[in-house]
């Protein structure tokens, strides 16, 4: 979704190129979960050189890591990923799968329990590894639901340093 091709005004934007069609786009494939492939011309994404997260949640709690980095302070190119324009080289973006209604059409906080450990797990090691963060949700930077649940108040209550809440 966040590296496929994007339709735009005047062709198809890919990997930091555009080409005058879907046509011309290299030969690519993408591996569906079902291990079938799919031709990348027919895949309508955004266009973006690096994914949207760098981790993700699944049901089950389990963290997959999407976009490599290290552990330091500094954000080098290869470590950045486009969660929130004009913050991109300070953050880390994690997302977590859920957050909308079983038909898809309003948000919803839908953190399995497992979810809710791994992310309480997932912020404090942060905080232990960088003292100094801010921790926020994608909602407080731009006109999105996600995460589908205030961020702040879900700090509060599992003890988070208010010093590291991000408050708009």
């Amino acid at each position: 979704m966040h590296k496929g091709p994007a339709d735009v005004s005047g062709g198809v934007q890919y990997k930091g190129k555009t080409y005058a069609s879907r046509e011309a786009l290299p030969k690519e494939f993408l591996k569906n979960a079902d291990g079938t492939e799919t031709q990348i011309k027919y895949v309508k994404g955004r266009g973006w050189m690096s994914l949207g997260y760098s981790d993700m949640l699944d049901l089950e709690g389990k963290l997959l890591n999407l976009s490599p980095y290290d552990e330091d302070d500094e954000v080098e190119h290869w470590e950045i990923t486009n969660g929130v324009r004009g913050r991109n080289s300070i953050s880390r973006h994690i997302v977590y799968i859920g957050g909308m209604t079983k038909d898809m059409y309003k948000p919803k906080d839908t953190r399995t329990p497992e979810q809710l450990l791994a992310m309480r797990n997932y912020v404090f090691q942060l905080l232990h590894a960088h003292p100094d963060i801010k921790v926020c949700g994608h909602n407080q930077f731009a006109a999105k639901a996600c995460p589908s649940f205030d961020t702040a108040k879900w700090l509060e209550s599992i003890g988070y340093p208010e010093k590291n809440i991000y408050r708009k």
